[in-house]
């Protein structure tokens, strides 16, 4: 297998299990595989707008919010806004 340079995270999380910690813990040692084992140089990841809870996360791992897709993903006949967040390797370094 050849590693690429960069990946997506990616998570969901059922209701009762909001606001304990266990996103940002699980986002955080995904960035430490990534970045330390993989030797990845770029990882990014998105959220529906509405959904801001996300998006602290995100910035709780240090990665940066790069631009919004608008009307990107459609969810249950409803379009619906991506923020965009991406974090390189040398902001890990720092950030973590």
């Amino acid at each position: 297998m050849t590693a690429g340079h960069r990946a997506e995270l990616g998570y969901w999380i059922g209701e009762p299990f909001w606001n304990h910690g266990y996103c940002t813990e699980a986002a955080r040692a995904f960035l430490d595989y990534a970045f330390g084992a993989v030797g990845l140089v770029r990882v990014h990841a998105s959220h529906f707008s509405r959904n801001p809870a996300s998006g602290r996360v995100m910035r709780k791992i240090g990665m940066k919010y790069e631009g919004c897709r608008r009307c990107h993903a459609k969810k249950w006949d409803k379009l619906e806004d991506l923020d965009l967040y991406g974090i390189l390797k040398e902001e890990w370094s720092t950030a973590g």
